[in-house]
């Protein structure tokens, strides 16, 4: 499986509680994408924009079943601590599974919780990430 990081947008400073509810969501999600998807390649994609710092990740697995995007599977709680983790910080999580295979996961968390006020560089430290501006 292949990992790949991008970033878009001009990089802000993301407090650090955001940085670690953030990556505890992305090792949840890749975790779900090695253990169920047979995916192989995995895109995370970090988006600074104005009013949200958004969050994706998508895998080319087989995609997700719409039931458990509803209720979740017994037992399980990966994506339900991924949504508790996304609304401690006022954002939200949307699990989709595209129809041409594949799960994608976003989260969105609003500027104003997610970055510092005065950002000079950025402190989720991706250095293998690849700017797209």
């Amino acid at each position: 499986m292949h990992f790949l990081v991008s970033t878009e947008g001009k990089a802000r400073e993301v407090r650090a509680p955001v940085c670690t509810e953030l990556l505890a969501i992305v090792n949840q999600g890749f975790q779900n994408a090695l253990k169920h998807s047979a995916a192989t390649v995995v895109q995370l994609t970090l988006r600074f924009a104005t009013g949200y710092l958004v969050l994706e990740l998508k895998d080319d697995g087989r995609g997700i079943e719409q039931s458990v995007i509803d209720v979740g599977k017994p037992h399980h709680f990966g994506l339900q601590g991924m949504g508790e983790r996304a609304r401690l910080l006022s954002g939200s999580l949307t699990v989709t599974r595209d129809p041409a295979g594949g799960t994608l996961i976003i989260v969105s968390v609003p500027a104003k919780v997610a970055y510092k006020r005065s950002s000079i560089g950025w402190a989720m430290r991706w250095p293998f990430a690849v700017n797209r501006d």
